[in-house]
């Protein structure tokens, strides 16, 4: 999240440079940033499949599996739920990248849009860029609630575990109330 908001600092920086009188050659082309970010993705997986330990892996086997297919079967159908009713342009591609954001990081969900949008035409790339930079500021609430439990349990009153579901609850409402409510602005604005 945070490489994300020093790129689009650069970016920012970069614009003002572009349009100076000193700028002369167009250095940045479509072809070469595809090339350096699909290098830098297929890095990325490779990490991230080398710092898998299996010794642990082993031992948690069936928790792993039960969990992850439950988990993997529940995040598909809420995230194809959404997709299809916020995304009208693109819905495919913004369903699986939210797939991979939900199920692991903005990384992983770049890495499975490459799969389906290798050329990133659809625009969902720059979407899921800007929109985690603000999912960084809107994801700080939850941060701070899911302190609440552990404090609970340390400080022995169960009463927290209550002051976490309310909180939650809250913060999930308020989320859905203003997601949908723009939603539904944009469906009555169609209509008219």
């Amino acid at each position: 999240m945070i490489g994300v908001l020093f790129a689009m600092a650069f970016r920012a920086l970069y614009e003002k440079v572009r349009k100076s009188e000193k700028y002369e050659i167009e250095y940045m082309n479509d072809f070469l940033l595809q090339r350096i970010g699909g290098g830098v993705f297929d890095f990325m997986v490779a990490a991230s499949i080398a710092g898998i330990s299996f010794t642990v892996i082993q031992e948690y086997i069936w928790p792993i599996i039960i969990l992850t297919t439950i988990g993997g079967f529940f995040t598909a159908g809420y995230t194809i739920w959404f997709g299809k009713r916020i995304y009208e342009k693109a819905p495919l591609e913004h369903i699986v990248t939210f797939f991979g954001m939900h199920t692991g990081t903005l990384s992983t969900g770049m890495a499975l849009l490459r799969e389906v949008d290798p050329t990133f035409e659809s625009g969902t790339a720059e979407d899921m860029v800007f929109g985690s930079g603000l999912a960084l500021f809107l994801g700080i609430p939850m941060l701070i609630l899911l302190n609440i439990p552990i404090l609970g349990y340390r400080m022995g009153q169960p009463i927290y575990y209550l002051y976490f579901i309310l909180g939650l609850a809250a913060y999930i409402g308020a989320m859905y109330f203003f997601w949908f409510r723009k939603a539904k602005i944009r469906g009555k604005e169609k209509k008219s």
